[in-house]
């Protein structure tokens, strides 16, 4: 596991580190200093959980 420090008002920052797991596409408003940076305030379901993302069943 890689630890990333983090001081920006992510989405994905806990406790000063980033908690991104996963490669995800770029953020369409991408910070000086991160290109997946997406503010804290967006709607939580813009952001699916990566169980939801990588577990879908087909019906």
């Amino acid at each position: 596991m890689i630890n990333i420090n983090c001081s920006l008002p992510c989405f994905f920052e806990n406790d000063g580190k980033c908690t991104l797991t996963h490669v995800i596409s770029l953020s369409s408003t991408p910070h000086p200093k991160c290109i997946y940076f997406t503010p804290k305030d967006s709607s939580p379901s813009k952001h699916p959980s990566l169980d939801t993302m990588y577990n879908k069943t087909e019906d």
